[in-house]
């Protein structure tokens, strides 16, 4: 029994046999799974980090440093003067020297820099924390296209797999009636091309039905051999009322984090403005407290402890830039020109958001209006097919009428799909321009 377990697992580990997996997920689901493993938000999370790190950086501006110098040195030649009137070359420094220092310096005035610099890293970190809300709803909007992707994807190949299996039944009912005199010639060949035609539609099914799993697979972070099943499907959903195009610019202005992103960015370039101002003529104080041991001898380690020089210095430095080439005014001129550049950019977003809700205002509406046509077609053509069955139960059709109008059917229930899925992609669009829909899932963590 041993040895056969063992066969089987090295013919297992030999041949690289893997068991799929089928993971069943519905669109809430999906969107945790994303949020757990998308790089993009990972990456926003290590920004915020980084503004955490850079205020703990500005705090410790404000804070004295603190350093220790030990040196020990011996001359080999030490310095000697030849003074005849002492009787030679007079040696004027001991060979061995030890010096032990202790500095303490508190910064007490860099010209309100400190504080400036304090006011920039919280302002990164709250842009840090925009970007990752920008992210998020990216995120969602596009886990729903590739979700929903996916349904259509399967949905469509249910569809098309009926329609060709119909269709082939159209031919062999065709043939035969022709066989007995039945159909013409000409009703055969339009079946059995129908049939044909068909046959790339199904195999383009398949194809997306791959691709969009894959892709899918890839966004949630699963294994390549896992097998999603998807809960929702594509239903008719529950039309909402929109707000007019003024209403959701309005919206958009409040809810969106890129505008608010925009202004913490003229905040950051006016604080590096206040920065580079304040480095001409304004006075920077510092204290400097510096205790110092030092002892020199001959023999200074083989006579027992040394004979230290103890002393305590303290200062208070004032330093007032004055000149330094004109670097300063330039670089207050570069600040100047980034703050304006942020102001036109601050003017292009609102111009871009404008462009963006109308476009996902009229994509909204024509989606509406393609799910509204579908739906009156399927109708339409549910219709022809029961009235083709009761003209073929009254003797008065025929089964290539029955076999049309069910095909007709399948091909508006095909577009009907594909307006669901756009009315869905349509959705989440205006979610996003408008509302900023980030809102991953129910336990998404607060930032």
């Amino acid at each position: 029994m041993k040895l056969v377990s063992l066969t089987l697992s090295v013919l297992i580990l030999s041949t690289g046999l893997v068991f799929a997996r089928e993971v069943q997920l519905t669109l809430s689901e999906a969107l945790a799974l994303a949020e757990k493993h998308d790089p993009a938000l990972a990456n926003a999370r290590l920004d915020i980090e980084d503004g955490d790190a850079l205020v703990n950086e500005a705090y410790s501006a404000a804070m004295p440093t603190v350093n220790f110098i030990g040196v020990g040195g011996r001359y080999a030649v030490a310095p000697s003067m030849n003074i005849p009137a002492f009787g030679g070359r007079i040696r004027f420094q001991p060979v061995n020297d030890i010096t032990a220092q202790l500095s303490v310096d508190q910064p007490l005035w860099l010209g309100g820099r400190v504080g400036l610099a304090l006011d920039a890293a919280r302002t990164y970190r709250k842009i840090a924390r925009c970007g990752l809300s920008v992210n998020k709803a990216q995120l969602k909007s596009a886990v729903i296209k590739e979700y929903y992707s996916l349904t259509l994807a399967r949905q469509a190949l249910e569809v098309l797999t009926e329609t060709f299996r119909q269709a082939e039944k159209h031919a062999a009912t065709a043939q035969a009636m022709f066989d007995v005199g039945m159909a013409s010639e000409f009703d055969v060949l339009r079946a059995n091309t129908a049939v044909k035609a068909i046959e790339p539609e199904l195999a383009r099914a398949k194809m997306m039905v791959d691709l969009a799993e894959t892709q899918l697979r890839q966004r949630l972070g699963l294994q390549p051999d896992d097998h999603i099943v998807v809960a929702d499907q594509l239903e008719q959903p529950t039309l909402q009322t929109r707000l007019v195009k003024s209403e959701a610019m309005q919206s958009a202005l409040k809810m969106r984090p890129e505008f608010k992103m925009m202004d913490l960015q003229l905040q950051l370039r006016s604080i590096a403005l206040q920065v580079e101002e304040r480095s001409i003529y304004w006075p920077n104080f510092f204290f400097n407290a510096t205790y110092q041991l030092q002892a020199s001898d001959d023999h200074i380690l083989q006579v027992g402890p040394p004979d230290w020089a103890k002393s305590l210095r303290l200062q208070l430095v004032a330093s007032v830039p004055l000149f330094d080439g004109f670097a300063a005014p330039a670089r207050v001129e570069k600040s100047k020109i980034a703050l304006r550049r942020a102001e036109v950019q601050r003017r292009q977003l609102e111009q871009g958001v404008n462009l963006e809700i109308t476009a996902a205002l009229n994509e909204l509406k024509r989606a509406e209006d393609l799910v509204a046509s579908q739906n009156a077609a399927v109708e339409t053509a549910r219709k022809a097919f029961d009235i083709a069955g009761v003209r073929y139960e009254q003797g008065m059709g025929t089964e290539l009428e029955i076999q049309d109008a069910r095909l007709a059917l399948n091909g508006a229930r095909l577009n009907l799909l594909q307006g669901l899925y756009d009315l869905k992609v349509a959705q989440a669009e205006y979610a996003r321009c408008v509302h900023n829909d980030d809102k991953l899932s129910a336990d998404s963590p607060s930032e």
